[in-house]
């Protein structure tokens, strides 16, 4: 039997009314030499039950005995792929007809990008068109050189159900991060780009972008504590992929240097740390937080160099007593009314309690 050149996965959960969208699309490709993935993470529902209603034998299910979280079931799914390309789209978004071969002549024609997306239509739970503000985000026809200064500076862009990508690109890089939730995509563009492989944006749409009901990445729902928590913490991980860059020639393609006095590779982590705290200024505190956390970090190992110490003070006019400046505003705390820690004490009770517990621990 003729290997598939592409595995299309599809990562499922809780989306029977949406997911037979989703196959049926797949199905009515205009390119026809694939396979498809169902992985299905032990939904609660009846979306297994709707994916094995289609009889076709490219279709292969994976059925999942606990729920483990999108990264990891993404990961099975390709992990049993057996295709060249890796196209991969949530259960409850529609491809359109013809993105399948759009995407793959693209990069059957251009060995040298390693990934290629595309722009979107937004639809709503009844599959209607709808000009949703989520386009502004993915709509966006960024040249490939400039695509890493955009996700460092302003977030993520890229629309992961929009993504072809080659197989072997798993091997160079890895897999999605089993331990993120919310920006695991995120985190894999940024590994592509820093390991100087190259992505295309498509400027037409490939698919129709579910931005309501079920929608595991959650467009149209208000952000709570857990969410903002989830994502801090991530953001916080992910920026780490920026110090993995050796090529400052890269470093150079994304960060703004234009208005440093000193050029220098060695000091590629103060330029990180600078540019960072600008983004923090621009960004929801959540995550600002992020980035303050990872600028002071590459300060402070920075700072305790004294040959770095002087010379970043010397070049940059920055010193330790700057330093002390930048961490002691907090941007999570700025935003507390200082009324609310008098009021309710809190500051003497954590006080209290830290005492408390030193004392049952004193020899």
């Amino acid at each position: 039997m003729t290997s598939p050149k592409i595995s299309i996965c599809i990562p499922a959960y809780n989306h029977q009314a949406t997911i037979g969208y989703t196959i049926e699309s797949i199905l009515n490709q205009t390119y026809q030499n694939f396979e498809l993935i169902i992985s299905d993470d032990n939904s609660t529902d009846k979306t297994i039950e709707v994916a094995k209603s289609f009889k076709d034998s490219r279709i292969k299910i994976i059925e999942n005995k606990i729920n483990s979280g999108v990264s990891i079931n993404c990961n099975l799914a390709i992990q049993s792929a057996k295709g060249e390309y890796i196209s991969i789209i949530a259960s409850d978004d529609v491809m359109l007809p013809n993105r399948l071969e759009k995407s793959i002549n693209f990069l059957e024609n251009n060995p040298e990008f390693m990934a290629v997306f595309g722009f979107v239509e937004t639809i709503d739970a009844n599959n209607t068109i709808i000009n949703h503000k989520i386009k502004n985000v993915f709509n966006q026809n960024i040249e490939p050189n400039n695509i890493l200064k955009k996700l460092f500076y302003r977030g993520n862009f890229l629309c992961a159900p929009s993504a072809t990508m080659r197989r072997d690109l798993f091997n160079k890089i890895s897999y999605f991060n089993s331990c993120l939730l919310q920006l695991q995509d995120f985190d894999f563009w940024i590994k592509i780009l820093v390991n100087n492989y190259k992505i295309k944006i498509l400027a037409e749409p490939l698919i129709k972008y579910r931005v309501s009901g079920n929608n595991l990445s959650a467009i149209d729902k208000p952000l709570t504590k857990q969410m903002a928590t989830k994502i801090n913490f991530e953001y916080s991980y992910i920026l780490n992929n920026f110090l993995s860059i050796n090529n400052f020639e890269l470093v150079s393609s994304f960060l703004d240097l234009s208005d440093y006095p000193v050029i220098d590779a060695k000091y590629f982590h103060f330029y990180l740390a600078s540019e960072s705290l600008k983004i923090a200024n621009k960004m929801p505190f959540y995550i600002a937080d992020s980035y303050k956390k990872f600028a002071l970090n590459l300060l402070c190992n920075m700072l305790n160099n004294e040959n770095l110490k002087q010379e970043i003070n010397k070049n940059f006019n920055f010193s330790i007593t700057d330093f002390y400046q930048t961490y002691q505003h907090n941007i999570l705390f700025n935003l507390i009314d200082n009324s609310h820690y008098k009021k309710k004490n809190m500051f003497q009770k954590l006080k209290r309690s830290f005492y408390k517990r030193i004392g049952k621990i004193q020899c």
